[in-house]
């Protein structure tokens, strides 16, 4: 059987599920880990007593940091949030933690999807 190379990730626009109604919405866009950011990801994941995974904060900054390359429409009191493409930890900090679990769940999704599945 012949190993066939991974499809190369193409970055994508998310509209957090918050924002799908809204005429402005706010947008992320991302990009699926590839291979080795998926395998530095796992080396992060930890398990309870009981054997639940466990996602450490940790794990959810290098997924954010690997795949977050910008927004728009993001907000706070003083106006629109520039993204800092030299400083991905001010930008992670800006984001609100159930934002953080959406994205990062997106994230992992897409990151893990076959690709049979994506190409439908």
């Amino acid at each position: 059987m012949t190993i066939h190379a991974s499809e190369p990730v193409v970055p994508f626009w998310y509209t957090p599920e918050s924002e799908k109604d809204n005429d402005n919405p706010t947008r992320f866009h991302l990009k699926p880990l590839n291979g080795v950011e998926m395998f530095e990801v796992r080396s992060k994941i930890k398990f309870d007593a009981d054997g639940q995974l466990v996602t450490t904060a940790d794990c959810a900054r290098t997924v954010l940091r690997a795949g977050l390359l910008g927004w728009e429409n993001f907000l706070d009191g003083a106006g629109a949030v520039e993204f800092d493409i030299a400083n991905r930890d001010s930008n992670i900090a800006r984001i609100p933690f159930a934002m953080v679990s959406e994205l990062f769940s997106e994230l992992i999704k897409r990151s893990t999807l076959s690709e049979t599945v994506r190409k439908n």
